[in-house]
């Protein structure tokens, strides 16, 4: 794939080693060359949102979204220990519903030894166009796994999912250059694992939303108000408006 990483002038910044960023001496500060899989999740769920994320210096995922995600490499645990003895664990669904449904993907998925025991885990991908972290990486084929905090939808995944599923996709055939056809999208804290096919529509959807993103300067115009206004943390700077790329209901 062609490279589309910002040209740096020698004399406005200079690159770390090792990580898609560079200093902008200008700012003071160190920036982005490419995209993060985070930002594009929040840029497709409202652009608000992620110009105000961004004003941020800690964007450090609060614990409990770090205790969900872990849930998604205790499988085997969950799945052969007794409900009552789980009741210590972050599920946002009944102990023995999250052990059904994890009981089902088994049977139904042929990768299902490897999205219990991930041969990699916890991988930096840094791809033309976007960079961040695979929590997942299952081999023969490779496939990446994106793994949510949150609900899923009653079908399929949600598009701010989507989005970040084909752009860990993208990153990871850029670094391996290997062409990747699915990923896999897990909400641990429900039980439930879905299949991810990179489809044409979502590889167009992803490239809405990267164009929209790296053009990002300041606030866009409020176009639309809505539930999903209500959890916001920005809401009171914003103004309960948001602007959407395409209709979603999380941004986790």
């Amino acid at each position: 794939m062609s490279s589309l990483r910002r040209p740096l002038s020698s004399n406005s910044s200079i690159l770390r080693q090792d990580s898609p960023e560079s200093y902008d001496r200008s700012r003071h500060q160190w920036v982005s060359v490419t995209i993060s899989f985070s930002d594009l999740r929040v840029g497709t769920y409202c652009l608000r949102q992620l110009y105000y994320r961004r004003q941020e210096s800690d964007r450090t995922p609060p614990p409990n979204v770090t205790a969900r995600r872990s849930l998604a490499f205790r499988y085997p645990e969950i799945i052969d220990r007794s409900p009552t003895a789980l009741t210590d664990l972050p599920f946002a669904a009944p102990a023995k519903t999250v052990q059904t449904r994890l009981r089902r993907a088994q049977e139904r998925f042929d990768a299902w030894e490897q999205l219990a025991d991930p041969p990699m885990r916890d991988v930096f991908l840094a791809g033309d166009e976007c960079h961040g972290v695979a929590r997942k990486l299952l081999e023969a084929p490779l496939r990446p796994v994106v793994v949510s905090p949150g609900k899923p939808p009653g079908e399929d995944v949600w598009t701010t999912h989507a989005v970040q599923a084909v752009a860990t996709a993208r990153a990871l055939e850029d670094e391996r250059d290997v062409s990747v056809s699915t990923a896999f999208v897990e909400y641990p804290a429900y039980g439930s694992i879905r299949r991810v096919p990179i489809t044409p529509e979502r590889q167009l959807a992803y490239r809405r939303v990267l164009h929209a993103v790296e053009t990002l300067g300041s606030p866009p115009p409020r176009r639309q108000t809505g539930a999903k206004c209500e959890p916001c943390q920005y809401r009171d700077r914003c103004g309960v408006a948001i602007d959407t790329i395409k209709k979603s209901t999380t941004a986790d």
